[in-house]
C-alpha cells in the first residue's frame, strides 16, 4: 500500500545510534517485527532505507510508473531519480537512541489518530 501525501506523520528526531550501525536496506514493504527484531539481536542500532511507500505524492508516483513500469524493483538511486519527494527513512531499535526536536513527543503521539483509533481517518 502507498500512503500518499507529505509529512502527514513526520516527526522531527534527534538520533544518537552510531551510524555505522545502522543497516542499510531496500525497503519492500514486507519487513515483520521478526525480521527486524532478528538484526537488533545481531548488534545492529536500527534500519535506514529510502522510503519507498509513505510521502510520495501520487501524481508523481503514477507518472514514474506510466515511464519506468515496476519502479518497486529498482535500484534505490534509480527509484529517487524517478521519485525526486522519496526520503530516508530510520527504524531505531532502542529508544534511548531518539530523542524529539519538538515540545512533548508523547503528548504529540498521543494527540494523532491511529488506524486502530475510532478517531482516525
Amino acid at each position: 500500500m502507498r500512503a500518499a501525501g507529505v509529512g502527514a506523520n513526520v516527526i522531527p528526531m534527534r538520533v544518537s545510534a552510531d551510524p555505522r550501525k545502522m543497516k542499510r536496506l531496500v525497503d519492500t514493504g514486507d519487513w515483520t517485527e521478526r525480521k527486524l527484531a532478528a538484526l537488533w539481536r545481531k548488534g545492529w542500532d536500527g534500519v535506514i532505507y529510502l522510503n519507498r511507500f509513505e510521502g510520495i505524492p501520487l501524481e508523481e508516483f503514477e507518472e514514474a510508473r506510466a515511464k519506468a513500469g515496476n519502479i518497486d524493483v529498482l535500484p534505490d538511486r534509480m527509484f529517487k531519480r524517478l521519485l525526486p519527494s522519496a526520503r530516508e527513512s530510520i527504524i531505531v531499535f532502542d529508544p534511548a537512541h531518539v530523542q524529539p526536536l519538538l515540545g512533548n513527543l508523547q503528548a504529540e503521539l498521543a494527540s494523532r489518530p491511529t488506524e486502530m483509533d475510532p478517531g482516525g481517518p
